[in-house]
């Protein structure tokens, strides 16, 4: 089994906090960002991010291409560290998708579930709004169509990753990995309704392509659930206000738990 300190980063330790955040990155992304939150919330929350396989610390490691399989390897590693007090999921575009999955397979195997799910940047996973028609698959694209499509539809990599050959060398296989993965991932509430009952909220940039926001309410039983645009495209997280403004909704949701 996958360890513990390969797959969470937590560089800020606050041992006595109520609460654990856990965070799921975007596709590509690393623990480097979310990790930096754990110095800009008070010590009554714990800011753990997620490292994938094929980056930082987990380099050597393939890349999952499918989303069961990165499930199963996240769920079975956070369980032990689940237990002993809340927790509450972020995830941000691809992140919140993998946030959404894990929450669902905790619940179904051991009962289990975030007492908050914050996600970010993208469509309900069962909405058709998420899938682009008349576009390659990723799988299927050139080297050069692939750069084409991320520099041109995603956008959000910095411009010195792109001019650096070397940085690049290690940034897109885990990105393609990831989208691939995104690609063939499908999900369909179930008849007998929402796996979950933990509250939902939304965050999105105003900026950003159409985001069926609403429809994640969708996927839980519980009635609160509410939805935030703030200034900015896809990653208008990174700007500093966005942030505050962001880590302020989530710290006082969190305390009110």
């Amino acid at each position: 089994m996958l360890s513990m300190d390969k797959l969470l980063a937590c560089r800020f330790r606050h041992p006595d906090a109520a609460v654990r955040l856990i965070c799921f990155p975007w596709a590509g992304g690393g623990s480097g960002y979310f990790n930096n939150w754990g110095k800009l919330v008070p010590n009554t929350v714990e800011v753990y991010s997620l490292r994938l396989p094929g980056r930082e610390v987990r380099l050597k490691e393939p890349c999952h291409k499918k989303m069961e399989a990165l499930t199963n390897d996240i769920s079975s590693t956070l369980l032990p560290n689940l237990k002993d007090k809340p927790f509450a999921f972020f995830g941000h575009s691809m992140g919140a998708f993998t946030a959404f999955e894990v929450a669902r397979y905790l619940q179904k195997w051991y009962g289990l579930q975030p007492q908050h799910l914050f996600v970010s940047g993208v469509s309900a996973p069962q909405s058709p709004l998420r899938y682009q028609k008349d576009r390659q698959p990723v799988s299927e694209m050139s080297e050069e169509a692939f750069l084409d499509y991320i520099m041109q539809d995603i956008g959000g990599t910095p411009e010195e990753i792109l001019q650096n050959k070397g940085m690049m060398k290690l940034f897109l296989p885990p990105l393609r990995a990831d989208l691939e993965l995104l690609d063939t991932y499908n999900y369909h509430i179930p008849d007998s309704g929402p796996e979950l009952s933990c509250p939902i909220t939304c965050f999105d940039g105003t900026e950003d392509r159409d985001h069926d926001l609403d429809a994640w309410s969708e996927l839980t039983s519980h009635s609160a659930f509410q939805k935030t645009k703030l200034p900015g495209g896809h990653f208008y997280l990174l700007d500093k206000t966005n942030e505050q403004t962001l880590l302020k909704h989530i710290i006082q949701t969190l305390e009110n738990l």
